[in-house]
């Protein structure tokens, strides 16, 4: 697993660099920046594993920075009444301002 910190103020934000993005991943980063406030930045990460990994970040109120359409779709998708705190970028998720909410999908 390859991560890369950016520290700014009292706030992280972990760039991980694996193109699929899994509990064991979130939990390894969970472990090591519990005491601190993070977030995961996913511009290199291509797919979320399963639905668990979805739950999990939800679980442990971690915010996610997405920039693609595609990745929150399946974010989306994949949360059916969980969905984690999602920001476009780093500067909305430090100020806390323009988080995304829960579009509805419908699978017709």
């Amino acid at each position: 697993m390859d991560f890369v910190t950016k520290k700014i103020g009292k706030f992280k934000l972990i760039n991980v660099k694996n193109k699929v993005l899994d509990e064991t991943i979130v939990r390894k980063l969970y472990n090591q920046f519990k005491k601190n406030n993070f977030a995961i930045n996913c511009n290199c990460i291509q797919a979320f594993k399963d639905k668990s990994t979805i739950e999990l970040i939800h679980s442990l109120n971690i915010p996610l920075i997405i920039s693609t359409p595609q990745l929150i779709c399946q974010a989306s998708l994949l949360a059916q009444e969980k969905f984690p705190q999602v920001y476009i970028n780093d500067f909305d998720c430090i100020n806390n301002k323009r988080m995304l909410v829960k579009r509805r999908f419908k699978v017709v």
